[in-house]
Order: structure tokens, then sequence, then C-alpha cells
């Protein structure tokens, strides 16, 4: 809502000192209000399309905001359409309120995949933690051209015993000995399989064996074979994330909105600073408007913040 001094009648603006400069408005008391409401009313819608965005938007792991904060200077809005009209109705001004508060905000909402590659170091019988793993055969169907011979370490494949990890972007490095359900493997082969969120391809003897292997998730540790040697683990994830951005670009600005509508609409203006800081905006020969420049002038960042939906 407007403070009381808003009105029809006079405005009253106090600076620090002792000035007061006066502003008169000539449409009622009830149109100003009006207005002014409905701006209100879509700031709000707004700030309620932003708090509502990871119900609205559901499913990403993460929300990242950049927001402006959501206000306005109810003076600059009437002395805008004041300078405009003169004495206005909210029903003649009721379409650009909204032209304005289009021009005043932008709202942006993307969606960002970031692949996040995560390296730590883990010694000989700690845990590597939960992985996935499937299974592959010597096959054709398993391994393409490849099917029949050795492995990328340039042995050939042992069930119970050969492991592969993903090329690209291995779990762990070449020749690590991981213990998994009781049963010591080596790190012997390499394949594609990242992609689809497994970290170790279990080798078997034949294709059904290995296709009833699925994914399985088991834990794995570093196995005492490695002697005293510390292992790199690398985890890689794809985080989705939505990104919302809102700008401010404020009334009054030489770059906001009002300044912007003025400028557009054709109407002849100047402005002037008083020893108190306030600014007063002249049209033709009538001051309409005397407005704090320091009122509603700077955009702060609401929050920024990062919420992770995982653990």
């Amino acid at each position: 809502m407007l403070s009381a001094g808003l009105s029809s009648c006079s405005a009253m603006i106090e600076g620090t000192s002792s000035s007061i400069i006066g502003s008169t408005y000539p449409s009622t008391d009830e149109d100003i209000y009006e207005t002014e409401n409905a701006y209100a009313a879509l700031e709000a819608g707004l700030n309620r399309q932003i708090n509502n965005m990871e119900s609205t938007h559901p499913g990403y792991d993460e929300y990242w905001y950049q927001v402006d904060e959501i206000s306005h200077n109810p003076y600059h809005l009437i002395s805008y359409f004041t300078a405009k009209y003169g004495e206005f109705t909210y029903e003649q001004v009721k379409d650009e309120v909204e032209d304005i508060f289009r021009e005043q905000y932008s709202l942006y909402v993307d969606e960002v995949n970031d692949t996040v590659t995560e390296t730590k170091t883990v010694r000989v019988g700690e845990s590597l933690g939960q992985v996935v793993t499937s299974g592959y055969c010597n096959c054709s169907i398993c391994c393409g051209v490849w099917s029949g011979g050795p492995t990328a370490s340039g042995v050939y494949p042992t069930a119970n015993h050969t492991i592969a990890v993903d090329a690209a972007s291995p779990f762990v490095p070449m020749g690590t000995k991981v213990v998994m359900n009781g049963v010591e493997y080596v790190v012997e082969d390499t394949g594609a399989f990242a992609r689809y969120g497994v970290q170790f391809d279990v080798y078997y003897d034949s294709h059904s064996a290995a296709s009833a292997h699925g994914h399985q998730t088991w834990e794995a540790f570093i196995a005492d074979d490695n002697g005293n040697q510390e292992v790199e683990v690398t985890t890689t994830e794809v985080i989705n994330r939505l990104e919302v951005t809102l700008m401010n670009h404020n009334l009054m600005p030489s770059c906001g909105a009002v300044w912007m509508k003025m400028r557009k609409s054709g109407i002849t203006f100047t402005t002037g600073l008083t020893a108190t800081g306030i600014t007063y905006l002249t049209w033709g020969a009538c001051p309409v408007a005397a407005v704090r420049m320091d009122m509603g002038m700077k955009s702060r960042p609401r929050h920024c913040r990062m919420k992770s939906l995982q653990g």
C-alpha cells in the first residue's frame, strides 16, 4: 500500500532538512491506489512464482537462484502516468501497468547439465563404497570385434578374477585389486559403460551368466594385495540443475522501465537534484513528481543458494 502522503491533493516528501517539495497528482485517490495495488499484485505473483519454482519444476538435482529484489517506488509509477496523461483512471492505464511490469522484470529459467568429476584417495582395506556392477563375457555380443581376444591389459580374462572399468572415466586405475562379495578381482579390462552408472563390469565364462548378473550394487574394498599402495578413486556424475535468474531493471534510473516508457511515448521531461538528494521530474513547465532517488533504485540479490535434492 502507498503511504498516506501519496494522494490526489499534494504528496509531501520531506527531506533530511526542513525543505519540503510538494507534488500534485490530479487523479483521484481511488485510481491512484488501484493502479499501485495492481502493480504490487503483479510483483506478489512474481514472488510466488519464484518461491514455487521447485514444486513447479521438480526432479532437478540442484536449484540455483540469482534473484534481484522485487520492489518498486510507487512515486515513480504514479508520476509517469501523471506526466503522460495528466488526470488518469485505472481503467485507462491498466494495460500499460502490465507493460511497465514486463519491462522492469526479466525472469530467466534455464536447465543446465554439468558433468562433475571427483577424485579421492583410498587406502588398502578401506571401502570404496557401494558400487554398481554389470556382467560381461568374451562373446561378440559383449565385446564386438574384440571377442575372443585378450583384455585391454594384454592378459586373457578369467571368471571370478577379471573386472573392467570404463576406458574414458576409470573408477580406479588399471591393475587395482578389489574385493567384492568375498572375491578378489583385478582390474584388467576396459569398456564403455560409465554412462549407465556402472563402475565395474564383472567377467563371466558364459553369456547367460553375464546376462543373469544384470546390474547389482556391491560394496567394494581395496584388497590387501595392493601393498601400501594408495588408490585414486574417480567418480563422474551428471548434475541436472535449474538456474533461476531475476533481473530488476527498476523504474526510474536512466535504463529503467518508466524512463524508457517516457522516451518511447515522446514525453518531454527534465530532471534536477535538490540539496537534500531529492530528484524532481518536470513535464513542460510543471513539476509533477518529486521522488527520492535512493528509494527503490538499487537492485540487490535477494538470495543466491544451491539446494541439493540428493542425500
